[in-house]
Formats: structure tokens, sequence, C-alpha cells
């Protein structure tokens, strides 16, 4: 290793809690009857062990080897070094551990927004590698800045840059990146075994085996069942499916039904004009015209196939269809459809037993591109639907879709799991960690109601918290028993995330929050910080890190762009608002905003 940076070390190695008696010499005979000689080379193997711990000599610790930092670190780069650290990852090119053997814990804690309390001035600009933070304060930060400073340099010693994950022009999520871990090739060769004997399983001739998971509702933007979301209750307008009502039937097979909507642009956005249901059998069981609530501004004809005059005469409302679809739909029902989270999310319907084409076949490119459904049709059935460029078609026929996605769900039935899908070559850290040899770790997840919870579903434990003090408590109280602990407090990204001053009005075109506001914030997360370090046993590598900087600007420009595209698909561009379009120079704008926005921090102890 070259240009070793060390950090700084406080106390010696922790006092052992217990202490093994001297092992007995071997003439003791009264002793051998009780113990075996492989017994007693195991003890004083234990006992040599814990001699060692004691020893300043071999306690761990991390050192920064400056010769590896090429460019910023990234989240995957600090995944790889918690794998490292405590289980089967591979030797960090940028930070020697120090008797990494000895290390007994690694926390991990994420603080979104922390960049932006303490704005690092140049922090990316001038250079790549970790700096030490006593370079790195501002005389004109404010006093909640400085405390939080304070603490942050009680802990550790040194600053690096760091950089979220994103492509040019969208961030993406730090808390995925972390959690999805590289397959081994013993681990992909393992999974393709798998892959053979699953597809002659009886089980994958099931529907149910297809159903969406929780990760899976939630990366899709599926409405939650309040199960899931764990809210008190839905909006108001919003009506959730319910158990099956017969207990003879609540144990049989669930039943398949085809769901598709049309929809049209109302003052209020999109709204459903048509809602169809049809059977396994293909047969259409529900086909029911829908008067919006609020004015029609475009039939989206081309799409929707709905015209003025289809619409004349019909007096069903959206609360109609939701009474006559809960009669059908209930717990006992599996719906079938292509990217449903649309169609229930115009439907104002939660139901939580989901199989969705557009996941269980993927995109040829892979994730987080999904296959439209026309080409699926194609592809897999070879059949053309949605014509609207043939004589006589006018739009969509949500009959004709709920059948297609039908079709593709038997072709999925018959030729089995993993026909139409690319190989997944990820894997949850908890689930990597779990299969570590001689002795699976154990991990937990201790976070705020949020995706945390549900990407660390293979956690041995999962807490949610209402309040940053309480994630404090738990995270002590769960160190003991567990190896690795992912956590995070919320503090800043509530104030900078939703931005509203005390009186509920929102901050516009302002680059700073008060400091009457902001530092009672930052004086409470440098309170949590040193509380949790504090609560933490010896030899735990802990971790704290930003993920993104300051995302404000490039949520704003990715609103403005969503809402561009989705006027670009149902209306002429002449007929768009000049101040709806979306212009090179925003396109320029959101690139440099997301270039600015992934860069965050982070920082790293043994303590």
């Amino acid at each position: 290793m070259t240009s070793q940076s060390e950090f700084k070390e406080t106390g010696q190695a922790s006092v052992l809690k217990r202490k093994l008696d001297d092992v007995p010499s071997d003439d003791n005979d009264g002793f051998e009857v009780q113990m075996s000689r492989s017994e007693r080379r195991k003890l004083k193997k234990q006992k040599k062990q814990q001699e060692k711990l004691g020893d300043p000599e071999q306690y761990p610790g991390f050192y920064f080897n400056l010769s590896g930092f090429t460019s910023a670190l990234n989240v995957k780069d600090i995944r790889d070094l918690v794998l490292w650290c405590i289980s089967d990852g591979t030797n960090p090119s940028w930070m020697l551990v120090k008797n990494k053997v000895n290390i007994a814990k690694v926390v991990v804690l994420i603080v979104p927004y922390l960049s932006v309390g303490l704005p690092f001035q140049g922090l990316h600009k001038n250079s790549k590698q970790p700096l030490p933070l006593s370079t790195t304060a501002s005389a004109t930060w404010s006093e909640g800045q400085k405390k939080l400073f304070q603490s942050l340099s009680n802990i550790f010693t040194h600053v690096c840059p760091t950089k979220g994950p994103s492509d040019r022009s969208r961030l993406h999520s730090p808390l995925m990146n972390f959690m999805n871990c590289p397959l081994s090739k013993s681990e992909k060769h393992r999974r393709v075994e798998e892959a053979r004997v699953r597809s002659k399983n009886k089980s994958t001739k099931s529907p149910e085996y297809y159903l969406m998971t929780n990760i899976q509702l939630i990366d899709s933007e599926y409405p939650l069942p309040l199960s899931i979301s764990k809210l008190d209750s839905l909006s108001d307008g919003w009506v959730e499916t319910k158990p099956c009502s017969d207990p003879a039937l609540s144990t049989s097979p669930k039943t398949v039904i085809g769901l598709d909507c049309e929809m049209c642009k109302t003052e209020l956005g999109m709204e459903v004009t048509r809602v169809t249901l049809v059977d396994y059998d293909c047969n259409v069981i529900f086909d029911e015209l829908v008067k919006p609530d609020n004015t029609i501004i475009d039939y989206l004809t081309h799409y929707s196939g709905i015209t003025e005059e289809t619409l004349k005469g019909v007096t069903t409302r959206l609360e109609d269809i939701q009474k006559r679809l809960l009669e059908i739909i209930d717990h006992r029902v599996i719906l079938v459809g292509h990217s449903l989270n649309s169609d229930l999310k115009a439907l104002k319907l939660v139901h939580p037993y989901i199989i969705d084409t557009a996941v269980i076949y993927t995109h040829t490119r892979g994730p987080p591109y999904k296959p439209g459904l026309k080409w699926l049709a194609n592809k897999w059935l070879s059949r053309e639907i949605q014509q609207t460029n043939l004589p006589g078609v006018v739009g969509h026929d949500s009959a004709e879709d709920a059948i297609t996605c039908i079709d593709l769900l038997k072709m999925k039935l018959r030729k089995g799991p993993d026909f139409g899908v690319f190989m997944v070559d990820t894997e949850s850290i908890f689930v990597r960690l779990s299969r570590h040899q001689p002795k699976p770790k154990l991990g937990a997840v201790i976070d705020h109601k949020g995706a945390a919870l549900i990407y660390g579903s293979d956690a041995q434990t999962q807490l949610e918290c209402s309040s940053d003090e309480q994630v404090v408590t738990e995270v002590r109280d769960k160190t003991q028993d567990h190896d690795f602990i992912w956590t995070r407090l919320k503090g800043l990204e509530s104030l900078y995330g939703n931005y509203v001053s005390t009186e509920n009005s929102v901050y516009e075109n302002t680059d700073q929050i008060p400091f009457e506001i902001l530092d009672p914030i930052l004086t409470e997360m440098s309170s949590n910080i040193e509380n949790l370090f504090d609560s933490l046993p010896k030899r735990t590598a802990f971790i704290v890190l930003s993920g993104h900087g300051d995302a404000r600007k490039v949520k704003s420009l990715s609103t403005k762009k969503n809402e561009y595209a989705e006027l670009f698909k149902n209306q002429k561009l002449s007929e768009i608002p000049s101040d709806k379009l979306w212009t090179p120079e925003d396109e320029r704008d959101l690139i440099e905003a997301v270039d600015a926005a992934k860069n965050g921090v982070s920082f790293f102890r043994v303590k």
C-alpha cells in the first residue's frame, strides 16, 4: 500500500466481558474425564483468540490507500467494503482494513441531504480523495452547521467525495444500489441449475407463482394495500378489495381475471372511460363505459377508441364502477394486466394480488426498461394487436388487450418461469450474508416507513420507527444480536424533501432555508449521530453516507419533463401551452442538475 492515511483511534481494545479459566494440563485426570483432547484444543484456541483481541496490535481499523482513489467513491464501493469486512467480498483497492477478522459488527447509516446541511465547498471539484475534516470547515456556517460539523469531527477524521447512482438525466435509488449485490460465479451456476429444476416444478404451473412481490409493487408504483403501506386509511375516493366472504372458498385456488381500461383527459388529468374484465377462458364478463366526473378536454380517441358519441347518454360514474368491481373482485381473485398500476390508479382501486405482464416478461435491454404489450403479443403470441393504422380501427380495444394478457400468462405457465426473461444477476445483500460460512451473518434494517423496509425484506430483522430518536434506540438494542445493520436518519430529508416553512408555504427559487428553521434540525441531527455512535460496541465498523446531494432541482425538472411527456402523447405539439413545453435548454438544465445532485459524502471509522 502507498500513501496511507490513518484514521485516529480512540481508546484501547475492549476489555473482555468474559475471561476463560486457565486451561488445565493434560495430567489433570479429573479434567480429562470431562473434556476430550479436541475440546481442550478448541478451548485453547478460543483463549488465544480472546487474548489477541486485547492486544492493541490486533485491533481492527480503516486506513485509506490514496492511490486507489482514481475517482470519487460510489455507493457500490461502500457496499463492497461492507462485504469485505464481514463476509466474502473482494478487497477494495481504496481501503486497507487492518485485522478485518476482528471486526465484530458493521453499521451503515444513511443521512440524506447531509452534504446539503453541511455544504463542503468545492469538495468534488478540488479532490477525488478523502480530505481531513479540519480543512473543510467554513467560518460562515451557522451555529447548527457548526454543531453538526463538530459531531462528525468528534467521530471521523476525513470526509470522502462520494457519488450517488445516476444516469445522464436521472438519479437512481442509492438504497437499491446498496442492497443489491452481484452474484458470484458459483451462485450464478447454482441458479442456472435451479432454473432447470424449477422449470419442472409443479408450483410454476400455478398463476400464484407469478404474483408480484411487495418490492415489485413498490418499484412499479402500484397503489399499495394498507397492510403494506402501513397507512391508517386510503385517500378520499379510493377503495380496497376485501378478503373472500365465503370461508369455504377462501382456501381454494385463486381465480384469474384480466383487466384493462381506456382513459381520456379531463381538466383534472387522466380519467377512466371504459373498464373491461375477461375470465381465464377469455370471455368478457364485464365491459362498461364510464362518464368522467370532470369536463373532458381530450377523448384521446387514437388510443382509447372513445369519442363524444360513444359516451353520449352514459350516466355511470366511477363510484358506480367501484361498487360493481368490489362485487366481482376479492382476495380470491388475481388481476392480470399490462402495467396495471395506471389502470388501478385511474379506478382508484387497491388490490394485493397482481400479475403484470410487463414484469413476468422483460425488455431485451433488461431493467429498468419494460416491454410493450403490442411487442409482447407479436414476439411471443405471433399476434398483431392495437392496429390503429388499419381502416375502420379506431383506438385500442380494452377487451383485446385484456385477452392478450391472459394468453401471455398461459404461455408463461406452459413454457416455464424463465421463458421471455433475461437472467437477473443480482441478489439482496442480506441473502448474500445469510450464505456466509461457517456461520450465517445476521442483518437488520431499522428505518422509518418506506422502501428500505421492503428492500430489506430478506433481513433477519426489520424494524419500523416513527422518529430519528427511536432509530437510535433500536440500533443500540439490536447491534448486540446482529452482524450488519442498515439504518437511516430522516431529519434533513424531511426538511429539504418537503421544503415547507412553518407557515406551510412552499419556498420557491430559494437556495437556502432560513437558519431559524434549519439550525434546530441540524442540532438534533448532531445529537442523534453522536448518540448512535456512542451506543455501538467496540470493534464496530461505522459508515455514514449521504447517498445523493441536493436533489431538489432534479425533482422539479423531472416533474416538468414527465408532465410534458404525458401532454405530448395525448395532444398535438401546437396545442401544448408554452410554459409546459420541454425545451433543449430544460434538458441541458436537467443534465447539469443531475451531475450536481449526485455529489454526496461518506465517512468511515472503526470504533
